[in-house]
């Protein structure tokens, strides 16, 4: 029986989204399998009407390890589910963060100040307009990546073995 077998306290997380991606989507799949074998537990436990006796001290003695090891099994998915989900939301989160970094940074690379017909006007209005934005924008986006990174150091440290 695969609830005696499941190795899901072992399984990885990844190291890069798409692998964390990979990982959530087979957790996915696997805690719903997970979910639908209630219906067996419960079929169990209905069962034990049927037995009398010593053969229902034996049957509820395994019933009850069924139950604990389901259970306990339920419970690991759901937490490696959720840990898995977290990931991936901290993953993307700082992987739109160095995106929007690197958007700001190519606008001014690209940016070629040699230029002898270089609009001076336009870039002291861009300036003058978008400082004090991207200035808001980058103080914003300074406390979400400390955030990030404090939240990341945190999650580093959870024990995340089952």
């Amino acid at each position: 029986m695969w609830i005696f077998q499941s190795n899901i306290g072992e399984a990885r997380f990844g190291n890069e989204l798409a692998e964390v991606n990979i990982e959530l989507e087979a957790q996915i799949r696997e805690h719903n399998l997970i979910e639908q074998f209630n219906t067996q537990v419960e079929q169990c436990i209905a069962s034990k009407s049927n037995f009398g006796g010593e053969e229902l001290i034996l049957y509820t003695q395994q019933l009850v390890v069924l139950q604990k090891m389901y259970i306990e099994l339920r419970t690991i998915s759901a937490k490696r589910l959720h840990d898995l989900e977290v990931l991936q939301d901290f993953l993307q989160s700082a992987t739109n963060e160095l995106m929007w970094l690197q958007e700001k940074e190519e606008a001014e690379i690209k940016r070629d100040w040699s230029d002898k017909n270089l609009d001076l006007a336009s870039i002291e209005t861009y300036y003058e307009v978008s400082v004090a934005g991207l200035t808001l924008e980058m103080e914003i986006a300074i406390k979400l990546i400390t955030y990030k990174h404090t939240y990341g150091t945190t999650m580093h440290q959870v024990d995340f073995s089952y």
